[in-house]
């Protein structure tokens, strides 16, 4: 199950399944994937409804729900990096776990907020996979942007033009 908000598509985020999960992580993940995805495709065919169906006056509902399809889109594509990440011997745990915290959005919001880079950054620099950073998949998927403030997007092109990816 996937908790989200009407009001803040940032407030969508995983549950956690703690200790008391009977299955590994790895297991959970593929299982949440493949929720998260049918949700998405969900999302999606509700709010298209949604345009035929609403008259005026609704449009602030029809907009958080492709809003909130688009977030589970952009966690899909953080997570999606995460299992290429894994398969090069690297696991961004930290990552992992604010993502399940947080949602990838807000997480992303917060990394970026701040000016030091994340740990998770440096590490795929010194990897030579800059291509598999939050930053450079925000900066490659314009069509996220509309969750990040001006000054987040500018940290991440400055982080990205710092290490010579753009």
């Amino acid at each position: 199950m996937v908790f989200c908000s009407n009001v803040d598509v940032a407030e969508c985020r995983r549950p956690n399944l703690g200790a008391s999960a009977s299955m590994n992580s790895r297991q959970s993940s593929l299982i949440f994937t493949r929720i998260m995805a049918s949700l998405g495709k969900m999302a999606a065919a509700s709010s298209s409804i949604m345009l035929v169906s609403r008259g005026k006056g609704k449009g602030e509902t029809m907009a958080t729900n492709v809003n909130a399809a688009l977030a589970l889109a952009f966690e899909e594509g953080c997570m999606s990096d995460v299992e290429t990440c894994r398969s090069l011997g690297y696991y961004p745990r930290a990552f992992v776990q604010m993502v399940n915290e947080h949602g990838a959005v807000q997480t992303a919001r917060r990394l970026l907020s701040d000016s030091h880079w994340p740990d998770g950054f440096t590490r795929l620099w010194e990897m030579g996979h800059l291509e598999l950073t939050l930053e450079a998949y925000i900066h490659n998927h314009p069509e996220f942007h509309e969750f990040f403030t001006p000054q987040q997007l500018a940290e991440c092109d400055d982080r990205l033009t710092q290490v010579g990816y753009i």
